[in-house]
């Protein structure tokens, strides 16, 4: 780090060094972003997995409020953050730390600013846990993503090596940290085929222009 530090710094204040000295001291101490992402180990990279987390990534009912997604803090319109100094989460609670960009973020060695997790598999579960961000549970975030065919039929393509009866029973351990019985587990997969994935069709209507004299928005108290 304090290589890369000080040559920021020569970078940025060079005076006696040439250019081309510089971009040779650069090139040695950097290599080019790769053109792909690494596959996670046993989690081979696949285009329905691909989708089904870009799904994921903007889905705003994995909060407890069902306002807030990943890209809420982490907005890939604005450079894979929020433009704040720190982010708003769930009751309008500021979190302690700024949102780092997700850009290319899958190329670090560790994520968070601590690199308490090794990669975005340890990551992802604590935004949406924590309290002040998305202060959801492994039981709602299930429950949630079970409701909804789309997202079953999703998970299915995208893990089609799992049976939907094997999904539940490693979901129910993963997520929910119990072992589920065997009659739990049919009886959730009998549910689940009880979905129609039928989805009412919603029109919103054209709401008048404010005019001059409309009261403005106020700001939300907590």
């Amino acid at each position: 780090m304090l290589r890369y530090a000080a040559l920021t710094a020569a970078l940025l204040f060079a005076g006696t060094a040439s250019a081309d000295d510089l971009l040779q001291e650069a090139r040695a101490t950097f290599a080019p972003i790769p053109t792909r992402a690494p596959a996670p180990r046993d989690n081979p990279v696949t285009p329905k997995k691909v989708e089904l987390g870009r799904m994921l990534f903007f889905e705003p009912r994995l909060s407890a409020s069902g306002l807030l997604s990943c890209n809420t803090c982490h907005n890939v319109g604005m450079g894979g953050g929020d433009n704040l100094e720190t982010s708003v989460g769930h009751g309008w609670h500021k979190g302690p730390r700024n949102a780092p960009t997700v850009l290319n973020a899958v190329f670090n060695v560790a994520q968070f600013w601590d690199g308490r997790a090794a990669d975005l598999k340890a990551q992802a579960k604590g935004p949406i846990q924590t309290a002040v961000e998305m202060n959801a549970t492994p039981e709602r975030v299930v429950a949630t993503l079970k409701s909804m065919p789309e997202y079953v039929r999703w998970f299915a393509q995208a893990f089609p090596q799992w049976s939907l009866k094997q999904a539940v029973a490693i979901m129910g351990t993963s997520q929910l940290g119990e072992r589920l019985a065997t009659p739990e587990v049919d009886a959730v997969v009998a549910f689940l085929g009880t979905l129609t994935g039928t989805q009412p069709r919603v029109e919103y209507p054209l709401l008048p222009v404010s005019t001059e004299t409309t009261p403005r928005p106020e700001p939300m108290a907590r």
